[in-house]
């Protein structure tokens, strides 16, 4: 955690996001108590205010990220805070017992903005990182800020709100905005071409930046990782949606602390998430993220099905404490897998969706929430909802396990010659990165005299490389863990030799920004690359010399 917070970006992005959520919680809670007011207590206008507050980040967070995406993440996060900022003013400025209707549209608007801030936020975060292996640790600090402000947020937002001073309260959450947007504007993103390169963008990448939903799930789709963390992730989140609404009535009605207790459950979750965060930001780079993932959403199900068992105070605030800690362990690993799998271009975009998704797990948990209390109880309910999830958790990780038995793993990297030097973080970053292809028999996966934009590694079946000088084909072949594709990309030439599947292929690929990345992070890699391509070089050579001479 000390050598995150000591990068100055991160700190600032931490100081940013703290101010940033403070802001949203103060304004939740100046919202809800002046609808209450102005409405004389109508609670269901209250909760429409939940609902307004939702709509845009099930909507609009896909689109919000291709925007941030599209004008740049630190950008993109300023011009919200900004936005918000001013809508906010205008709210302040408007509000009074005969306008209190402004509140939704505005209320809607303002979360629009959010639906950008979020993901360009996720996808700013690699790069203000001084090394990718601290992408674990950055992460956890920026959700101990998103803890914090809830509970800060919250807590001031009552004691202010509480006086009357709505209007006031309206004006200290624009100044949030305002320091929250100084404070990305001071940020200093590394470029993602550190040497000054220019590297065309890989045709299915330029698709996902133009184009909707389909190709942004196509992206996904061809990085296992992503469907399982997708997968695994869909049980919590409904969960979590169910267990908002049951939080209520358990404190009501099953420990008896009343309507402080919903407070106090909160309290005990934003500070579970605390040492959550604190938790992950320690965890040692070459920690297996995936597992990491699995055993936090496992604890979380336990924690759930063990939280009713004890129907006393204490052992709900402590499971509650339990339920934090293993949440923020959760969303740091998957948004370290999104950061590790997804390139920096369409990051946005994908974060956008896998959130949107994940809120509409959220509504879907609160709208099932009350006939399953209904039908079989409260408490029972609760007890199944933890075992589905640990049992859904079980399944997922089965099936990913399965899906990628014969997927590059950072070991089987280490024995690829020009990648063993790697260090074990490098070659882990590099397999989330990579998508897995398949060839039937008989398929050309690269043509000679084609342009280059992806390297290969191949995970299973054999591969013909067919070298044509002068109308005369030579021939030799690849096995598993041989690569190909290197030399099109160093060398920046046509590809020298036509690659077909001798038999069904298998292959891992790494697309171009991702090959030069990999090749930028680490010297003696960048050499051992060079000497296998110059290697191959010569025996291309040689082999035309040879076909020539043969006729």
């Amino acid at each position: 955690m000390r050598e995150a917070l000591r990068n100055r970006n991160v700190s600032l992005l931490m100081a940013a996001r703290l101010v940033s959520s403070s802001g949203d919680w103060l304004y939740v809670v100046a919202l809800s108590i002046a609808i209450y007011k102005y409405s004389n207590g109508n609670s269901f206008l209250v909760g429409m205010l939940w609902i307004v507050r939702l709509i845009p980040m099930l909507l609009l967070s896909p689109f919000g990220g291709a925007l941030a995406d599209r004008i740049g993440h630190a950008r993109a996060m300023i011009f919200a805070d900004v936005g918000r900022g001013l809508l906010v003013i205008v709210l302040a400025i408007g509000l009074n017992a005969s306008t209190w209707a402004i509140i939704y549209p505005l209320a809607f608007l303002i979360t629009s903005q959010s639906a950008v801030f979020r993901p360009a936020s996720i996808a700013l975060i690699p790069n203000v990182v001084s090394k990718k292996e601290d992408l674990l640790a950055a992460n956890a600090v920026v959700m101990q800020a998103e803890s914090l402000a809830m509970i800060l947020g919250c807590f001031a937002g009552g004691a202010i709100a509480g006086t009357g001073a709505i209007t006031q309260l309206l004006w200290v959450e624009a100044v949030t905005y305002g320091f929250s947007a100084i404070s990305i504007r001071l940020i200093r993103t590394r470029s993602s071409s550190a040497k000054g390169e220019e590297h065309s963008e890989p045709s299915d990448l330029a698709s996902a930046r133009q184009s909707g939903w389909k190709a942004t799930f196509q992206i996904i789709r061809q990085r296992p990782v992503l469907l399982f963390s997708l997968a695994i992730m869909t049980m919590p989140e409904l969960a979590q949606g169910a267990l908002f609404v049951w939080m209520v009535t358990y404190a009501e009605h099953t420990i008896h602390i009343g309507n402080a207790g919903v407070g106090y459950m909160y309290g005990a979750l934003g500070a579970g998430e605390l040492v959550g965060g604190l938790i992950a930001s320690r965890l040692s780079e070459s920690v297996r993220l995936d597992s990491l993932l699995a055993g936090s959403i496992t604890v979380g199900g336990i924690c759930l099905a063990l939280f009713p068992v004890w129907p006393v105070a204490g052992a709900a605030l402590t499971i509650i404490g339990l339920i934090g800690l293993a949440e923020v362990l959760q969303y740091a690993a998957q948004e370290t897998l999104l950061q590790q799998s997804v390139p920096d271009s369409i990051l946005g975009r994908v974060s956008g969706t896998m959130d949107a998704y994940f809120f509409n797990m959220v509504l879907v948990g609160n709208a099932v929430s009350g006939p399953l209390a209904g039908v079989v109880g409260l408490t029972q309910a609760i007890i199944i909802m933890g075992i589905i999830v640990v049992l859904a958790s079980a399944a997922s990780w089965w099936y990913y396990k399965v899906q990628t038995s014969r997927a590059p793993r950072p070991e089987m990297l280490a024995r690829v010659p020009a990648l063993a030097n790697l260090p074990e973080a490098v070659r882990e970053w590099a397999v989330r990165r990579m998508m897995k292809e398949e060839f039937p028999a008989g398929t050309v996966v690269v043509r000679q005299g084609d342009v280059g934009d992806r390297f290969y590694v191949i995970a299973s079946g054999t591969a013909d490389i067919e070298v044509a000088n002068e109308g005369v084909q030579g021939r030799s072949q690849l096995h598993p863990g041989d690569f190909f594709g290197e030399i099109a990309l160093l060398h920046n030439v046509p590809r020298t030799a036509t690659v077909r599947a001798h038999d069904r292929l298998t292959v891992f690929s790494l697309e171009q920004s991702d090959f030069f990345e990999l090749r930028d992070r680490a010297a003696d890699v960048h050499e051992s690359l060079l000497e296998a391509a110059n290697a191959r070089l010569q025996n291309d050579a040689n082999l035309k010399l040879a076909l020539t001479a043969r006729t």
